[in-house]
């Protein structure tokens, strides 16, 4: 024994082996991927092949064996920098792995995954993060240092990305790395939202592993500067390539499914691509234009639709819409009980005025500005990528003016102004609003002493914020077009007031969903207060005012929405399993319109898309309109909802779009071409429609 010893020992000192030994290692998963992939091919089925992973265990014994052999027969030393030599090819792949099957758990759907439907969409990702090893090591030279950055960055993104489709639905996107509002309440599934899954703790382990082996290897890069320069600069250049430019990605990918540029519905880009693929979909944001989309297309579209001179009853009136952040008829909810309540003025406006349901494009406790966007434009974002920020990929992008409600009413000689009591550069408003028609736009930064009603002493209240606006709308006697966008009822509700006014009780719900469920409802009262204030106001008012007042998207309540799960509101906390009633539920928001120069009655008008209310809006106060509103009237007699989540025809029916008549999906196909040309084409509808505007 002692002999076989000494005689491995002298193999083992030999200038070679370490290279062998190198070589063996990478050679090993190299047979299995290569046998793997042939076993997936020939059976045309993952699961037939998955007996193949038994192999991957024994490999990890065998290894795991080998290792003991080798640090007892050359030294410990010797080994780890085998292995870390090895594992300097390999760190990208197992990165990949580790990353993916945390949002891809059982073992079948990742073989069908990486060797049978995205086999060359899984060799590019791990191509691309090793060039991003390569660019970190360059820079700080030591494996172990780029290895625990590039894991810690990748597992938390991608466990991010998890608590957000658990949640709300949504993936985890570029634009979420600026704006902290789409991310909803991270405390909140940061505090048990989300198991922590043995995929998540076999990931962790397995990549710790590998620092490890890096650290105790030692094994860097050499010193050589040049060396350095040359593979960083070569490694971020072919990053960027990659990422940047959607035309590579599509290349590349288009041998695994269709182009990745031209899938809208993220949900179905995650689950298609991997959380990885999804998120470099996104970087670019890119769209391809739909199918008949031209010059002429849009034309003909828009002066089909014929222009009318509006009312004779048209008084340009001052016209004010307001942003109620987070707001729902919380009184409504099943199984609770209230001490009084909580929303008196919305219910003393729908008995006396305008009312209906507004299904938003956001989805569940963020992603305002996209309600925001649709309200003002009339643009569906369905035909957009789902999740991406008008604000932050479009418009800032465009010298040219959005047409929209605020230019549409700059043409009738309104003075347009906005007020956010929040940061004016949040979702670079402070950029946007000038090509959106905004003369004037009022933020946080501009208010004196603003007032701040939550006990945490974040938002301003909108009590303040109504004080503000009729302030403003007595400064002059031009007619005025208003937008405002309210805070005091942003998330989280986790101890947000220590005292209520109204209190709200349910045997459904824990200390905790109580807790929660009061300080939004607390939260929602000081909203309906302002939203009285401004009602009196505008009934009080000489001057014709018409105000319309909708909730942008349904509030985070609970750790998976447990206060409106426990109850019943919907069925489950999870929006994966959500049935079509579930998402009605959790996507629609109220809205009124009122005025005090018409002779109103109480009338509910149902259900109808976010991006319909300013044809509704228009036609309230009989405007002359063009084409393109036109088209949106003609969109909404058609059918009530068509966004990402619902489908409702114009009989209130729960549907699909395929479902429908072949004059209705004709309309909203021209309604998609026209979206497309007014945010991210050609915008040919400018010079139809703001000729006189593009001089000013």
């Amino acid at each position: 024994m002692e002999n076989a010893i000494r005689s491995f020992k002298k193999i083992g000192a030999t200038k070679y082996f370490p290279h062998v030994m190198t070589a063996v290692l990478l050679g090993i998963p190299f047979f299995l991927l290569v046998y793997f992939r042939q076993q997936v091919y020939i059976t045309r089925a993952a699961e037939e092949a998955v007996y193949a992973w038994g192999m991957v265990w024994t490999l990890c014994w065998i290894e795991a064996l080998a290792a003991v052999v080798l640090a007892l027969g050359i030294g410990v030393r010797k080994t780890l920098k085998g292995f870390s030599r090895a594992l300097v090819i390999l760190y990208p792949a197992l990165l990949f792995f580790c990353v993916e099957w945390m949002n891809r758990p059982t073992l079948p759907r990742m073989v069908n995954f990486v060797l049978r439907t995205h086999y060359y969409m899984s060799v590019f990702i791990i191509l691309l993060l090793t060039g991003i090893f390569w660019v970190l090591n360059s820079i700080w030279r030591r494996y172990w240092i780029s290895a625990t950055l590039m894991s810690a960055v990748f597992m938390v993104m991608g466990y991010i990305n998890l608590a957000k489709m658990g949640i709300n639905g949504e993936p985890f996107l570029p634009s979420d790395l600026t704006f902290a509002e789409n991310l909803g309440d991270i405390t909140g599934f940061a505090r048990g939202a989300l198991p922590f899954t043995k995929q998540i703790a076999a990931g962790i382990i397995l990549l710790l592993g590998v620092s490890l082996i890096f650290f105790f290897g030692r094994e860097k890069m050499p010193k050589c500067p040049w060396l350095r320069v040359a593979v960083g600069v070569i490694c971020a250049a072919l990053v960027s390539v990659s990422i940047i430019l959607p035309k590579v990605k599509d290349r590349l990918f288009m041998t695994d499914t269709i182009p990745m540029s031209r899938q809208f519905v993220q949900k179905t880009v995650y689950s298609t691509h991997g959380f990885i693929g999804g998120f470099l979909i996104n970087i670019e944001g890119y769209v391809a234009p739909p199918e008949d989309y031209s010059k002429n297309y849009i034309t003909e579209t828009i002066e089909n639709y014929t222009a009318d001179p509006g009312g004779k009853d048209f008084e340009q009136p001052d016209v004010i819409i307001v942003l109620g952040e987070s707001f729902f008829d919380v009184s409504k909810l099943p199984n609770v009980t209230f001490s009084k309540d909580p929303l008196p003025n919305l219910h003393r406006i729908q008995q006396e005025t305008m009312s209906g349901t507004m299904l938003q494009a956001s989805g569940v406790g963020g992603g305002t500005v996209r309600s925001e966007f649709e309200v003002l434009t009339g643009i569906n974002l369905i035909d957009m990528k789902e999740g991406i920020i008008p604000y932050n990929t479009y418009v800032p992008k465009s010298k040219e003016l959005v047409y929209d409600l605020p230019n549409y009413f700059k043409g009738l000689g309104y003075t347009t102004e906005a007020i956010h009591t929040y940061n004016k550069t949040f979702y670079n408003r402070d950029r946007c609003y000038d090509r959106m028609g905004f003369d004037i736009y009022l933020g946080e930064q501009d208010m004196t002493d603003p007032e701040r009603g939550d006990s945490t002493k974040q938002y301003i209240t909108d009590n303040y914020m109504m004080d503000l606006a009729i302030s403003e709308l007595e400064k002059d006697a031009d007619p005025k077009f208003m937008f405002i966008i309210s805070m005091e009822n942003h998330g989280s509700f986790v101890h947000k007031y220590e005292q209520y006014d109204v209190v709200a009780t349910s045997d459904k719900w824990s200390e905790y969903d109580t807790s929660v469920a009061n300080c939004y409802v607390k939260s929602a009262s000081a909203a309906d207060d302002a939203l009285g204030k401004l009602y009196d106001y505008v009934m009080k008012r000489d001057k014709p005012t018409v105000v319309l007042y909708f909730g942008d998207h349904m509030p985070t309540l609970g750790v998976r929405h447990s206060v409106l799960a426990d109850i019943g509101y919907i069925s489950t906390g999870w929006s994966s399993d959500w049935t079509k009633r579930d998402r009605y539920n959790m996507y629609s928001t109220p809205f009124v319109i009122f005025s005090n120069y018409r002779n109103d009655k109480k009338e509910y008008i149902g259900d109808y898309s976010s991006y319909m209310l300013p044809s509704i809006l228009l036609e309230y106060i009989e405007a002359p309109t063009n084409g393109y509103w036109n088209l949106l009237k003609e969109m909404r007699q058609e059918l009530r909802v068509y966004n990402r989540f619902l489908t409702i025809d114009n009989g209130g029916k729960i549907t699909e779009l395929e479902d429908l008549p072949a004059q209705t999906q004709s309309v909203v196909h021209q309604h998609t071409l026209v979206s497309y040309d007014a945010l991210s084409g050609k915008r040919y509808i400018n010079k139809l429609l703001m000729k006189d505007l593009e001089k000013k």
